[in-house]
C-alpha cells in the first residue's frame, strides 16, 4: 500500500488517538537492558496481562496478602464452538489474542516468568491458575536516555515521577555541586511541574558547557518554556 493507494479515512487525525482504546506496554521493557531479551510477543503478552488487571480490580480479584491477580484462559474451551468474532473481549483466549498455538504462549509465559515478571500460582484442581503480574524494575534512566528533551517535556511518564526521584536521577547525572548551583539559581523561580526535569537539564548541561568552552552564557538563563499546569 502506498501514500495513493491509501484511503484518507485510514490515515490518523488529531481526534483518532484520543477515542482508541490500546493495549499499553511499559516503555521500560524496550528501553532497559533489563528487559533486552524478551521477545516482542512477550512484551505483547505483559501488556494484555496489565489491561486485564482493570478487570481483576472490578472483580476484587485479590488474595488474602492484597495482591492483584490475573484469571484469563489460555486456550478456547473444549465445549466453546464460537468463533472469535462471536466472542465478547472477556471471553477470548490469550491463544486467540495473540493467534498462535498453546506450545507458543507457555513459550511467551515462560520468558515473562524467567524474567521476574510474572508469577502462575496454581491454587487446586478445578481451579483457574492465578497469574500474578509483577512490576518491572525501573531506572529513570532507561526511560529519559532514550527519549529527546521536546519528548520528555511533555512525558506523560514524567509526571508520575515524584521530586525525589527527578533530583536523585539528576544527581547521579550531574553530581550535588552541580545540584546545589541549580538550586541556588532557580531559589525563588516558580518553575513549572510539568517540564521541571527538562529545564533543569538545561541548567545543569549548561554548567558543563561553560566549564568546557569558558563562556559565562550558560542555558539556564533562559526563560522558562511557557507550560500549563501547577508551579512549584
Amino acid at each position: 500500500m502506498t501514500m495513493k493507494t491509501a484511503k484518507h479515512e485510514r490515515f490518523y487525525q488529531k481526534e483518532d488517538t484520543q477515542t482508541l482504546r490500546f493495549f499499553k506496554s511499559p516503555k521500560v521493557l524496550y528501553f532497559s537492558a533489563l528487559y533486552r531479551n524478551l521477545s516482542i510477543p512477550a512484551k505483547v503478552l505483559y501488556g494484555i496481562l496489565l489491561d486485564r488487571l482493570a478487570l481483576s480490580l472490578k472483580n476484587s480479584w485479590l488474595d488474602d496478602q492484597g495482591r492483584v491477580f490475573v484469571i484469563f484462559r489460555g486456550k478456547p474451551a473444549q465445549n466453546d464452538s464460537r468463533k472469535f468474532d462471536d466472542k465478547p473481549a472477556e471471553d477470548l483466549s490469550l491463544t486467540e489474542l495473540l493467534n498462535v498455538d498453546h506450545r507458543s504462549l507457555k513459550k511467551y509465559k515462560d520468558e515473562l516468568i524467567n524474567n521476574h515478571l510474572l508469577v502462575e500460582s496454581r491454587p487446586g484442581q478445578g481451579k483457574s491458575n492465578r497469574l500474578y503480574l509483577l512490576k518491572p524494575v525501573v531506572d529513570l534512566r532507561d526511560t529519559y536516555k532514550k527519549e529527546t528533551p521536546e519528548h520528555m517535556l511533555y512525558s506523560e511518564d514524567q509526571e508520575n515521577f515524584s521530586m525525589h526521584e527527578i533530583h536523585e536521577l539528576l544527581l547521579k547525572e550531574y553530581g550535588s555541586a552541580a545540584l546545589e548551583k541549580a538550586f541556588t539559581l532557580t531559589a525563588g523561580i516558580k518553575l513549572p511541574v510539568k517540564g521541571y526535569f527538562v529545564y533543569m537539564k538545561r541548567i545543569l548541561e549548561g554548567f558543563k558547557l561553560e566549564a568546557t568552552d569558558g563562556s559565562q552564557q550558560f542555558l539556564g538563563k533562559q526563560k522558562i518554556p511557557f507550560v500549563e499546569g501547577t508551579f512549584i
